[in-house]
């Protein structure tokens, strides 16, 4: 991807560039394709509000894209945690990934290795057990 990375060092698309897979890969035989769609609506994150889009990035593509120059975030519905965490109650999927980002921010110096690190977590399974 040309794209440039936002102040956190997430990758973004340039500007009125498409959000597309960030790596090579085969076409995904597993799942059908579906059209790009809307998502839950807008996320405010400090003073910016983003329209939040679902759309199939491909497997091998980041979890989500954010595009500051059109306030968009595109979630990537191929990614393999878009699943699991749509079948996790609201609490495990808040423990759930504040446990991979402090885990990935405690091992890695940089915005972008924290963005690359975090997201091969998210790629594993999730076993999440409560005590009775």
């Amino acid at each position: 991807m040309s794209g440039n990375s936002n102040a956190n060092n997430f990758p973004t698309p340039a500007p009125n560039e498409p959000a597309e897979k960030t790596r090579e890969t085969e076409p995904s035989k597993s799942k059908p394709r579906s059209q790009a769609k809307k998502g839950p609506g807008k996320i405010k994150v400090g003073p910016r509000t983003y329209t939040l889009i679902t759309r199939p990035l491909g497997e091998e593509s980041y979890e989500c894209i954010v595009n500051d120059g059109t306030a968009e975030v595109v979630v990537n519905s191929d990614h393999p945690s878009f699943e699991v965490v749509r079948n996790l109650n609201p609490m495990d999927q808040y423990l759930f990934r504040m446990v991979v980002n402090a885990i990935t921010c405690l091992k890695m110096r940089t915005g972008h290795d924290v963005y690359e690190a975090a997201d091969a977590l998210f790629r594993r399974p999730v076993k999440i057990e409560h005590e009775s």
